[in-house]
């Protein structure tokens, strides 16, 4: 198995230039068996702090995760934005489980600004399970917030607390603040479950569902 024991703190990953996703974790053809991590004590941290992910020309940070464990990936104070213009522009963070893989991410203090797409997407599919925590953040200007997404049998667990979320985009340019779906493919077996609390919604740029 892959395992991940990192940690990114203080770094700017800008790109004008760059032809692909600025942060890859994991292999989005399927190939990889999987990340696996440690809780935030243990002996793999997988944490970034402090860092900047801008301009990517997709995904600013894209994590596949196809098997293993990955028990928490943290991000704190963090800055993702500005795909809107590149020219494959996408999400700020991307979370995708398959087969039978579970991950559990973590945003404390971050910004998502100016995105092509969504500020965070999270899709779970097969039989895999993401949980995923959103508290005290910032999403400004993207077309939408935040994606909540679990197909197959999958499951998917999220607590989004106390985040800003404005949009000064001409009407009819962007989506919900928060959106939780459950594609067609979704099985009677998949659940998804969670809190939606304590968050401020403005900006007359939002046009669909607030949440």
């Amino acid at each position: 198995k892959q395992k991940t024991a990192y940690e990114i703190r203080n770094c700017d990953w800008s790109s004008d230039v760059c032809s692909s996703d600025l942060l890859p974790l994991g292999d989005p053809s399927g190939a990889a068996n999987g990340l696996v991590g440690s809780a935030a004590a243990g002996g793999f941290p997988t944490r970034v702090a402090n860092s900047l992910f801008r301009a990517a020309a997709g995904k600013n940070v894209a994590l596949y995760n196809n098997a293993g464990i990955l028990n928490l990936l943290e991000f704190s104070n963090v800055v993702f934005k500005d795909t809107r213009n590149r020219p494959l522009g996408s999400e700020g963070f991307l979370i995708e489980t398959r087969n039978g893989a579970s991950a559990s991410v973590s945003f404390a203090d971050c910004v998502f600004q100016n995105h092509a797409t969504r500020g965070i997407r999270a899709s779970a599919n097969g039989q895999s399970l993401i949980a995923m925590t959103v508290a005290r953040s910032e999403f400004i200007d993207n077309t939408e917030g935040i994606s909540l997404e679990n197909a197959d049998d999958a499951d998917i667990a999220f607590d989004i607390d106390g985040n800003h979320f404005s949009n000064t985009l001409a009407a009819g340019a962007s989506g919900a603040a928060v959106a939780s779906t459950n594609p067609a493919s979704a099985s009677a077996n998949a659940i998804q479950a969670g809190k939606i609390r304590n968050n401020r919604i403005d900006g007359g740029g939002i046009d669909n569902n607030l949440i």
